[in-house]
């Protein structure tokens, strides 16, 4: 029984032994023929490929003026491909036949792809994966084609900036994997996917599918806008334009609600069939119904509208809904705000000014308000005063007109920031980002205004995704303390 035991533990540790590690050649002959014999066998099978011993059939490759023939073996081609397997098993004609034409088929890659059947090394590039993995996907070759997956995840990233060239060679090739994976990479960044010079030879249907697409993301619906007109006037330019109809189904996929005041108005001008073509000035009417329902609509109302509709809903990577908009008049923080908060926590008071981006006068003022038993206004210029149209320039008006009076005053005038990111949501504001100046003056009817005329960059305010416009208003707070 010791002995039997004795025996058993030494089979067990055989059998241990050899479902480890390799051993050395010193540890059994016996061990090292059995694993040498599946390498043998693979190097036997590597040295059949084109080779007349025991071939019994030719593959023919026609390729425009190409003609090439391989010498092959039915049951190394039937064991790794599923196409072939069918083609000799499934009687067909060509299951008798000793000669098969392939035509249409590239034969410099089609060599490669034998030669991955009969266990060569084959080179892979970003260059060549795509060919690799429509032969692999269209002789059913599983092998193959999960080996050009991974290589295209590596090959095609954000980061590599070649998506669209890569969906356009795999919609060529109809290479229906492929294309998911490059739309996926162009969905993660389509800022920077719209700029590739391949983006303009995408066709329709890919442009289609990325507009509709609820995973695009980009900071802002121009984005989106813009790449949709850049492509169609290459469309136009190459004579590849499609019909109105397939115009107006893209603008349709646009998120008409999301954009700007100013893009909206300059609509018509850079596309003239919404103006020349009825039906196209129709739909166009129809968005822009859209476009009104959606602005002017409370917080609760835009909730249901984004539910209804996909054009209102915000893509990936654009802010938030902004912060509620604060009502005009005196306004004060209803929770405290940090010590180093350049905001103060009451504003002796709230100016919000609509349309702020469409408006065209030089300089306007606010509704007056009364503070110390005097009535003060703030003037604004909404395209800068004197400093070539980059600065929004900010002033407080006294309004003083007697000779003898005089007012010592130190105010702050604020820019106020909606921008929900990145802001404590007890916080009534983006404490952060409001800009915020003080300054110190004497009014007097000389010198009745006072501000600054650089308060902050136009471009900045008007950047959509900023958080100084707020449904396309404008805020500006003053607090005034008359010594």
């Amino acid at each position: 029984m010791d002995a039997a035991a004795q025996s058993g533990k030494r089979t067990r540790r055989r059998l241990d032994e050899g479902s480890s590690t390799p051993r050395s050649e010193s540890q059994g002959s016996m061990h090292d023929a059995e694993s040498d014999h599946p390498l043998q066998l693979r190097v036997d099978i590597e040295s059949l490929f084109n080779d007349e011993s025991l071939s019994d059939v030719q593959l023919v490759i026609e390729h425009n003026d190409e003609r090439r023939r391989f010498r092959c073996h039915k049951v190394i081609l039937a064991s790794m491909s599923t196409y072939f397997r069918s083609l000799f098993t499934g009687g067909m004609q060509e299951s008798q036949q000793r000669e098969i034409c392939l035509k249409d088929v590239d034969a410099t890659c089609f060599e490669q792809v034998l030669r991955l059947l009969y266990g060569q090394t084959v080179n892979m590039t970003g260059d060549n994966v795509l060919t690799f993995m429509h032969l692999a996907d269209y002789y059913g070759i599983p092998q193959l084609f999960a080996r050009t997956e991974k290589l295209l995840e590596t090959y095609v990233t954000v980061q590599t900036n070649n998506c669209c060239a890569l969906l356009v060679e795999a919609a060529a090739l109809r290479c229906a994997r492929a294309q998911q994976h490059c739309l996926r990479i162009l969905l993660q960044d389509f800022s920077a996917a719209a700029k590739q010079p391949a983006f303009l030879h995408l066709d329709q249907a890919a442009l289609s599918e990325a507009l509709a697409h609820d995973e695009l993301a980009c900071p802002r619906e121009e984005v989106a806008f813009e790449a949709l007109l850049a492509w169609w006037e290459a469309q136009q330019a190459q004579q590849k334009a499609g019909s109105l109809d397939d115009l107006l189904k893209l603008l349709k996929l646009v998120r008409w609600p999301l954009l700007s005041t100013k893009t909206l108005k300059a609509a018509k001008q850079r596309i003239p069939a919404l103006q020349d073509n009825p039906s196209m000035a129709a739909a166009f009417c129809e968005l822009m119904f859209e476009c009104v329902e959606f602005q002017d609509a409370d917080a609760s109302g835009k909730d249901e509208l984004r539910k209804a509709s996909p054009r209102c809903r915000l893509r990936k990577g654009m802010p938030l809904p902004p912060l509620p908009l604060l009502e005009e008049g005196p306004w004060r923080s209803p929770t405290p705000l940090p010590p180093s908060c350049l905001l103060p926590s009451t504003l002796s008071y709230v100016w919000r000014i609509p349309h702020f981006s469409s408006l065209s006068c030089l300089s306007m003022y606010s509704p007056s308000f009364v503070i110390n038993g005097h009535l003060w206004k703030i003037y604004v210029y909404p395209k800068g005063n004197n400093n070539q149209g980059k600065q929004l320039s900010v002033y407080l008006d006294s309004g003083i007109t007697d000779t003898g009076e005089s007012l010592h005053c130190t105010f702050k005038l604020a820019v106020i920031n909606y921008r929900k990111e990145g802001t404590d949501p007890g916080l009534p504001v983006n404490i952060e980002e409001t800009v915020v100046k003080e300054s110190q003056h004497s009014f007097s009817k000389r010198a009745k205004d006072w501000g600054f005329r650089e308060f902050m960059p136009l471009d900045k305010l008007e950047d959509p995704i900023s958080g100084y416009l707020n449904e396309d208003a404008l805020t500006i707070g003053v607090q005034l303390a008359v010594d």
